[in-house]
């Protein structure tokens, strides 16, 4: 882990409906940094990202952004503030179809004209990290990228994850600018609903799969946060990252559980590799009804006496509610969910 500077790191995990919008805060080197890990759903910005953005009558700027998936619950709050001109960033972390193309072919296409996410999110500021190239693991090896005094730690996506997606994108519509163009794109990549009840690990959806996910490590706190990433994936780089470290389990303050608490995303061999002080899952309940109850009594049968805490659960989601209850945790008193880590002395 990185030394610790006795700086407090304040998460907020805003409201996104059934998707991911959290904001991380922290200082280094003097200065106030700020990340944006995904943008929620569109019906949530108003209430969420949003009303966050807001707060500023200039834009927002962040040091880093991560799109971690195509997925409309991931990804369209970061459209909206995109599209509004309220956010900026100096690095945009997006695997998008030239980033991806690239990886595959080996060369360098450019910005491909017609594809609205590659202008909304700049060539030149997008995946600056790694010099504009896809955001993966090489070798299938978690790499460690230094961001402002923070070390974040790629767990996920694998090669042939982005691969996979890359054969599902589609081709730029006939009028890019259409209002539909980005729906269409979107609408590609989205898993039906009501979906079956699956098993434990068992995701199958290629946009998941090629989820971003990563180790963010700062002022002696380190927070793993999961995107909808593949259990088998994640097990593999955590792996990985303890034979480095020479440790049994990987401690960590906070674990956001993949994809909003799915059972097709967790897996006890997972389980067995974290060690955390506390516990996030992010979702409304809505389209999928997550998190599961059978992955949440999961989680607490490993975890039996670590704080659970729910984006949403303002003590009115029944839904959500009755998920809480099932692991004794009881609603957050502020609305959106905001917690802090590290002693700040």
């Amino acid at each position: 882990m990185t030394p610790r500077d006795h700086s407090v790191v304040r998460l907020t995990a805003l409201p996104a409906a059934c998707g991911d919008c959290l904001v991380i805060e922290f200082e280094s080197s003097t200065q106030s940094r700020r990340v944006l890990v995904d943008g929620g759903l569109g019906s949530s910005f108003p209430d969420g990202l949003g009303a966050y953005l807001g707060e500023s009558s200039e834009p927002t700027r962040f040091d880093l952004v991560v799109v971690t998936h195509v997925d409309r619950d991931h990804i369209d709050g970061v459209i909206h503030g995109l599209r509004s001109g309220q956010l900026e960033a100096d690095d945009i972390w997006f695997n998008g179809r030239d980033e991806i193309d690239s990886l595959v072919s080996g060369e360098g296409r450019g910005v491909r004209q017609g594809d609205e996410l590659s202008r909304l999110i700049p060539a030149t500021k997008r995946n600056r990290v790694v010099e504009h190239r896809a955001i993966h693991l090489p070798d299938d090896l978690p790499v460690a990228h230094d961001l402002a005094g923070a070390r974040v730690t790629l767990l996920a996506p694998v090669r042939a994850r982005l691969e996979r997606l890359l054969n599902r994108w589609p081709e730029p519509p006939d009028q890019p600018d259409a209002p539909t163009a980005t729906d269409v794109l979107l609408d590609t990549f989205q898993d039906p609903a009501p979906r079956g009840e699956g098993e434990f690990g068992n995701d199958s959806s290629t946009a998941n799969g090629s989820s971003i996910a990563f180790l963010f490590e700062v002022s002696g706190v380190s927070l793993l946060l999961t995107g909808d990433a593949f259990a088998a994936d994640l097990e593999a780089s955590i792996r990985q990252v303890l034979a480095e470290r020479g440790l049994a389990r990987l401690p960590v303050d906070l674990f956001k559980l993949s994809h909003h608490g799915s059972r097709q995303n967790l897996t006890d061999e997972l389980l067995e590799l974290v060690e955390p002080q506390a516990i996030l899952v992010c979702t409304d309940g809505s389209k999928f009804r997550h998190p599961d109850a059978d992955a949440m009594a999961k989680v607490r049968e490993h975890y039996p006496g670590t704080p659970i805490h729910f984006s949403d659960d303002d003590g009115l989601n029944l839904h959500i509610r009755e998920r809480a209850a099932l692991v004794g945790s009881e609603p957050s008193p502020t609305r959106p969910l905001r917690l802090e880590f590290g002693s700040g002395e």
